[in-house]
């Protein structure tokens, strides 16, 4: 039976985010632009991750997956789209594929931000934790 882990929608992501998810070490497929939405969902076991993979692309065609990771137990897939509408398309048939339903533990809600970070602003060096002697050592190449 597949344990869905994670059901996560993103409306219109932010650059920063989308500049995280596309690079090299987590992106495989076609990186997400800024302001566009994004489904992130994971499953146990990590297997059943390419069955959602298959149920989410023929539900929404038009939909791009960004990362798909295979773990040795959990599964990752994001899914990036311009329209919200694919992403929910998508999303209940994932749910109808696996047997699941809506409840408190994988209701959907959305992520919206209120404040965004300025790329030009900076934090001063007094507001930074300071880090131990011994680990300056340890993260030295």
């Amino acid at each position: 039976m597949t344990e869905l882990r994670v059901y996560l929608p993103i409306e219109d992501l932010q650059p920063q985010f989308a500049a995280y998810l596309s690079s090299p070490t987590r992106a495989r497929g076609y990186p997400p632009f800024a302001g566009q939405n994004s489904l992130i969902i994971e499953v146990a076991p990590a297997l059943a991750i390419h069955r959602i993979t298959d149920l989410a692309l023929k539900s929404a065609p038009s939909m791009e997956p960004g990362i798909l990771y295979t773990e040795r137990q959990f599964g990752l897939l994001e899914l990036h789209s311009d329209r919200m509408e694919e992403l929910v398309a998508a999303g209940e048939a994932i749910l109808a594929g696996i047997g699941g339903r809506r409840n408190s533990s994988s209701r959907r809600s959305s992520i919206t931000t209120s404040s965004r970070i300025s790329p030009t602003s900076t934090r001063s060096s007094s507001t930074a934790p300071a880090m131990p002697r011994s680990w300056s050592r340890a993260w030295r190449c």
